[in-house]
């Protein structure tokens, strides 16, 4: 059973499935409630009815959801493609994370095409056989390096990036000698124990992939930047307990409440939140950084792709999807409905006047380089360990 409904307007609060991805409005165009589907919470599914074969899609809620018009976005990104092929497509949205989501899945219950993999998770799939090497034509429009992101080209193909960001409030931050602004936040927060207690971060010992990615951005900083102990930087935020504690989160949404009500003066979120909140008029009392040191700027880049399931019986029109994701007619509307990049270095050339508000992904190093997505899984799960050791 479906019903149709109107989205709301994006609001100033913005949340993401499962600590991740786009901002995001909860409310689907076509929401179907999918009994009895351990994988499933919903689906969407155009109003128009292609007599084609189905391609069955698993991606994040928040997928294209936080621009002027949803609806309408949706509409282009699938009716689109139906349009095209003839076929019907569903996009539907496992709980939980989506390598999880695959992994654990029942026999014959996998899509054809999964959206959103990253740097944490697609090493994860990969590994474990479900995906089937495929090059899209339109892979030719990517840059090279975005292109091997999430491992060897083709496997898991990029469609937009990001860099985790730490959103500040500006007030605070010149109040305060401008700490956040300039110079390394990392290590002002660790030895500035009135600093750490306005900090919220999402807690990868929780779970997080924001947390997660927040981690591995500052282990390698440390490690490979600063050439210090990465563990001093957890320390440090803690030396101030139990009166002056930072806040640990379970994930973004909660994270960016807490900010977004004034329980704290930073918060880990995303570089591109300065472009938001200008695109939606939201005021500019919120800018968001990187860690600088030497005048360069270092920062962990979050990137999203989508995969081919090898037991796929359609794949033909999955791989028509995938390359349909790079297309412009898709591209073009990540920047305003996903707040990332687009892949496509053509849409890339043509963003909103708003971006320029953010910090462009040409002027940060990121250190992701240090972390192949065919590790990350089991180093992060060692450094969480490591936290849980030394009670943070």
């Amino acid at each position: 059973m479906s019903t149709s409904t109107s989205l709301p307007p994006p609001s100033a609060v913005r949340h993401r499935s499962w600590g991740r991805r786009s901002r995001v409005v909860e409310v689907l165009l076509v929401a179907v409630i999918v009994g009895g589907a351990a994988y499933g919470v919903g689906q969407y599914e155009s109003l128009r009815a292609p007599s084609g074969p189905t391609l069955t899609v698993w991606t994040y809620p928040s997928f294209f959801a936080s621009g002027n018009d949803p609806n309408g976005t949706l509409a282009t990104i699938v009716g689109g493609f139906e349009n095209l092929t003839g076929a019907r497509v569903v996009l539907e949205y496992p709980s939980g994370d989506l390598a999880s989501a695959l992994l654990s899945a029942r026999p014959g219950t996998l899509p054809d095409v999964v959206l959103g993999l990253d740097e944490i998770t697609a090493g994860q799939v990969e590994s474990a056989g479900l995906l089937l090497p495929y090059t899209p034509p339109n892979l030719a429009s990517v840059n090279t390096t975005l292109a091997g992101a999430l491992g060897p080209p083709g496997e898991v193909t990029p469609y937009e990036f990001g860099y985790l960001g730490l959103d500040y409030q500006r007030d605070f931050n010149n109040a305060s000698g401008q700490p956040f602004g300039a110079g390394d936040f990392f290590t002002n927060l660790s030895t500035h124990p009135s600093l750490a207690s306005r900090f919220i971060y999402e807690d990868p010992v929780a779970g997080s992939i924001v947390g997660e990615e927040f981690l591995a951005w500052q282990v390698e900083f440390y490690t490979h930047v600063l050439h210090e102990n990465w563990t001093s930087f957890w320390t440090g935020l803690r030396s101030g307990c139990p009166a002056l504690c930072p806040t640990a989160s379970p994930d973004w949404t909660d994270a960016f409440d807490a900010f977004s009500s004034g329980q704290g003066q930073a918060v880990v979120s995303y570089t591109t939140d300065t472009a938001y909140n200008a695109y939606f008029g939201y005021g500019g009392s919120v800018n968001s950084t990187v860690a600088f040191v030497g005048g360069h700027a270092y920062g962990w880049e979050t990137v999203y792709g989508a995969g081919i399931l090898r037991s796929s019986p359609r794949l033909p029109l999955a791989e028509r999807f995938v390359n349909w994701m790079l297309s412009g007619t898709v591209q073009r509307l990540v920047a305003t409905n996903e707040w990332e990049y687009p892949a496509n270095q053509t849409a890339l050339s043509e963003l909103p006047p708003v971006f320029s508000l953010s910090l462009s992904p040409s002027a940060i190093i990121p250190l992701d380089g240090y972390l192949p997505p065919s590790q990350a899984s089991q180093e992060i799960s060692q450094w969480i360990l490591q936290l849980l050791a030394m009670g943070a």
